[in-house]
């Protein structure tokens, strides 16, 4: 018999896990609701779906033995993964479309153009052979006698 309430005490430990799990998922959800909107709610209703779904299942284990005796040993279980897995699958679906939708994603600014590097002076043969080149005057010294 002390097998038997081995098993109880880690059963109970199980879903204990299993109901604090979307408990905790549902809290930080909801205190993080002002801050990210849809999202955070998108995620509250997946976990509180998940609860609800850990609820159905463990009530359905609780009647086993009914529903062994309208659908046989064979079929019990399949009965129960038939009314718990599409409210997983809704609930799992809700928690995705939390985490995985955002905010539009804004294009990244272009890129600012790259300065091109100072070019050498041209030199006076170089100037007069461009043929759109403005004319230039070559530069007069100046005396160094100071005349105004």
């Amino acid at each position: 018999m002390t097998e038997y309430r081995v098993a109880a005490v880690f059963d109970l430990f199980l879903l204990l896990v299993a109901v604090l799990t979307p408990l905790a998922g549902a809290t930080l959800a909801a205190v993080l609701l002002p801050k990210r909107g849809r999202r955070a709610r998108l995620a509250l209703a997946g976990c509180l779906v998940s609860l609800l779904n850990i609820l159905v299942t463990h009530g359905l284990m609780l009647a086993t033995g009914p529903l062994m005796k309208v659908f046989g040993i064979a079929l019990a279980h399949t009965v129960i993964s038939a009314v718990s897995m599409p409210i997983h699958i809704i609930g799992f679906g809700l928690l995705l479309a939390g985490a995985l939708t955002g905010p539009p994603q804004t294009p990244a600014p272009a890129p600012a153009p790259a300065l091109a590097p100072p070019s050498a002076p041209a030199s006076p043969s170089a100037l007069a052979s461009a043929p759109n080149a403005a004319p230039t005057q070559a530069p007069t010294p100046t005396s160094g006698t100071g005349e105004k």
